[in-house]
């Protein structure tokens, strides 16, 4: 019985549930979970890719209220399968863009790619 409450104490206390949870959250590097529960993981961006992203960021940079420029730094933010952060590119771009279709559009694939369905 002894053993018994000594285990369920050892279980207990491991189960510290938020400081493990943070840890987790810090040590993600996937960028979604597949319908079989895999993690999803992009490939490394090549060099090009990485040079043509600079430039879309560049662009943006100079002129941030230009639709194109918004468009632009999602796609190659999302090449780089950084999901998440042209998700916010886009959602950012709503709001200065609230009619325009193709932000809806690249942020719904954005949704689809990391498996969010009902988001897109």
């Amino acid at each position: 019985m002894r053993i018994l409450l000594i285990l369920s104490f050892v279980v207990l206390w491991s189960c510290n549930t938020s400081e493990k949870k943070q840890t987790i959250e810090k040590a993600r590097d996937y960028q979604a979970i597949s319908l079989l529960g895999d993690t999803l993981r992009p490939q490394p961006p090549s060099e090009k890719l990485l040079g043509r992203y600079a430039e879309k960021k560049a662009a943006f940079e100079s002129d941030s209220n230009n639709l194109d420029n918004i468009i632009w730094l999602g796609r190659f933010t999302a090449y780089q399968g950084k999901y998440n952060e042209a998700i916010s590119i886009y959602t950012t771009g709503m709001t200065q863009f609230p009619e325009e279709p193709r932000l809806y559009r690249h942020r719904g694939h954005r949704y689809i790619s990391i498996r969010e369905f009902d988001n897109a």
